[in-house]
């Protein structure tokens, strides 16, 4: 226990960040704050730790006794991310030392006044995720919150409320409370589908961009050509309005963007929900802004195509339905994801999305793993038997070679017909569009010197509607491009601006 050196005082200017000061004035008991790099946010939740213990209820000796829990996905992250943010608003030349025994404890007093207990715990370690469930805290912030797995945020949330208590304290917490921050995660995270549900008593936070596209500088913004800054084969503007610029180096979000993806750029500087690759894509030529429609015609002309991943009985199936238009231009409308889901089930499902998407279409044709012919050995029939007795038309594909999947949906994307790429899906699909922007992926193989990966994509939950799109385009027409023949549904290969510009759509 150490007590804050006389004369220490820990400001933090709101000026210029607005909606950091509605966060800060919020009483909602969960509070997320959503912003690009270097906006302030981490700063203000050390702020906001240290307020919510100054409106603690004193215990009849007077002091304001609170225990608050910083969680961070990682243990590295948190000794050099954000213990380090901390001790920048609270050095320990001024707020006494840090104990680095797990849990990471800060303990700060104010004799006669404030007891403030600080635990630094990461999210990676058994240990300390034990620990975490047997804590009493006052209050939780979650640090880089996209990153926290959803069964450690409802359960680190019932350990708020329980310090101090009456039994040895005289009064209860003031503002039992969780708070976070975070760049934004995936439109598949649970952290989006949380926002979207908005549940009560929580409150989500956005702070403005930190550079705009330039296709997207709102209007009123006076800028000549000569402000633009070029990356990722695109133009964009630091916007003017971005908070807590007052503390970051003039022309810095200008010197950060060059070199970074679009993707990268669309996350940590537009703040938008976006993908973000932790290895390597495995289709590095998908562009989830350019492909990607909320609204994508479901052609009544034009058969009903299915690609399914189920190889030899997996529990984790996954279907693609998709389209090929007259000009060769692939549609991809639904995806039927399952987990721990048998073939009945998983048919059951198929059957669903026809009727909820399709108004009761049935597939015209499909195609999956070539290992489902395979007989099973209780049922005594195959995979593809099944399927077809449940009435999709169901065939193997041409190969199961995974660079053969990998070139039938890459090619259509390196393909642009009127103006419009080769492939389109539809926004609905936010599994697979997590896959291919980012989430299918080989795996960087820690070694010394050059990055490395693995020769084979990860097999998880992103990788099965993958290799299902995969099974897809390979029968419906791109393996017969591969070797060299035309495709059904094309008039020759396309190329860019082959034909004159129009949508046609």
């Amino acid at each position: 226990m150490t007590t804050i050196s006389r004369g220490f005082n820990a400001e933090m200017s709101l000026d210029g960040s607005p909606t950091l000061e509605r966060f800060m004035d919020s009483d909602a008991r969960v509070r997320i704050i959503k912003g690009p790099v270097g906006s302030g946010k981490s700063v203000c939740c050390c702020a906001e730790i240290m307020s919510l213990a100054m409106q603690q209820e004193p215990s009849p000796d007077g002091v304001r006794y609170s225990k608050a829990g910083i969680i961070r996905n990682t243990y590295g992250e948190l000794r050099t991310t954000t213990l380090e943010t901390w001790k920048e608003f609270f050095p320990e030349e001024n707020c006494g030392p840090i104990r680095y025994t797990a849990p990471i404890t800060h303990h700060i007093t104010i004799p006669g006044f404030l007891d403030l207990q600080v635990l630094f715990v990461s999210a990676d370690r058994p240990k300390d995720v034990r620990k975490l469930l047997s804590l009493e805290l006052s209050f939780i912030w979650f640090n880089e919150f996209r990153e926290m797995e959803r069964s450690i945020f409802t359960a680190a949330g019932d350990r708020i409320g329980r310090y101090p208590s009456m039994k040895n304290h005289g009064v209860f917490a003031t503002r039992d409370c969780v708070i976070a921050d975070t760049n934004p995660p995936d439109e598949d995270s649970w952290i989006y589908d949380m926002e979207m549900e908005g549940p009560e008593g929580f409150e989500f936070f956005h702070q403005p961009p930190a550079v705009f596209p330039e296709e997207e500088i709102p209007k009123g913004i006076i800028y000549e050509r000569k402000d633009l800054i070029q990356a990722a084969g695109r133009y964009y503007l630091a916007n003017p309005n971005a908070e807590n610029k007052r503390n970051l180096k003039p022309g810095y979000y200008e010197s950060k963007i060059p070199g970074k993806t679009a993707d990268w750029i669309q996350v940590y500087y537009e703040s938008k929900y976006g993908y973000v690759a932790d290895g390597k894509p495995v289709i590095p030529q998908f562009d989830d802004t350019l492909m990607s429609r909320d609204e994508l015609p479901i052609l009544q002309d034009q058969p009903l195509l299915i690609g399914i991943d189920i190889g030899g009985g997996t529990l984790s199936p996954a279907a693609i339905i998709g389209q090929r238009h007259p000009r060769g231009n692939w549609l991809i409308h639904a995806e039927v994801i399952c987990s721990e889901m048998g073939l009945e089930n998983f048919s059951r499902e198929i059957a669903y999305c026809l009727n909820d998407l399709f108004g009761g279409r049935s597939i015209d044709r499909g195609w999956a793993d070539p290992a489902g012919k395979n007989r099973d050995p209780l049922y005594e029939t195959s995979i593809l038997q099944h399927l077809r007795a449940k009435g999709f038309p169901v065939h193997e594909a041409p190969t199961n070679q995974i660079q053969a999947r990998v070139e039938a949906i890459s090619a259509p994307m390196s393909r642009f017909i009127d103006s419009q790429p080769g492939f389109l899906v539809s926004k609905r699909c936010k599994v697979l569009r997590s896959g291919l922007a980012a989430k299918w992926k080989y795996k960087k193989i820690q070694v010394v010197g050059a990055d490395k990966y693995a020769q084979t994509p990860d097999k998880d939950e992103y990788s099965h509607p993958c290799d299902a799109l995969g099974y897809l385009m390979l029968g419906g027409g791109e393996h017969q491009v591969m070797k060299g023949r035309k495709a059904p549904g094309q008039g020759g290969k396309p190329t860019r601006n082959a034909y004159k510009p129009r949508n046609i759509f």
